[in-house]
């Protein structure tokens, strides 16, 4: 089976944690790299509300929702039509569909009902990496 092994990042000034580097395609077909955090505790993927114009989304294409968050319930949109999300230098075969909500957080957090659908995800915390398999 395919496999990466890569190291935790502090990319934010908050400490190492899984980082991983996508590369996201919106709805108006504009792309890029975008840095998120692994997050095994989020449903799926939520990625800063700024994002949504960016990624070509209008009011009209979002529901809102209200969302769980560690710091309690909040309200977020939830994207009805999908964008597209992909590692990059493995695109060919880890490459999803996604319908990202889109909350007030600074941090795009990576969800195991979408993005972690793509591989088989293994974290060594003490060792501070973790490894995708395909």
């Amino acid at each position: 089976m395919p496999s990466v092994e890569l190291g935790y990042t502090n990319p934010f000034g908050h400490g190492f944690r899984p980082y991983l580097i996508l590369e996201l395609t919106g709805i108006n077909q504009a792309s890029g790299s975008v840095i998120g955090l692994l997050d095994t505790g989020a449903d799926t993927t939520a990625l800063p509300q700024g994002y949504a114009t960016l990624m070509g989304y209008e009011t009209a294409q979002l529901d809102r929702i209200e969302v769980g968050t560690a710091a309690g319930a909040a309200y977020g949109w939830k994207a009805m039509t999908p964008c597209t999300a992909s590692v990059p230098g493995a695109a060919s075969v880890l490459s999803t569909q996604l319908m990202p909500t889109f909350i007030s957080s600074a941090t795009p957090l990576w969800g195991r009902g979408d993005v972690m659908r793509m591989f088989a995800l293994t974290i060594e915390d003490r060792a501070q990496r973790f490894t995708l398999s395909w």
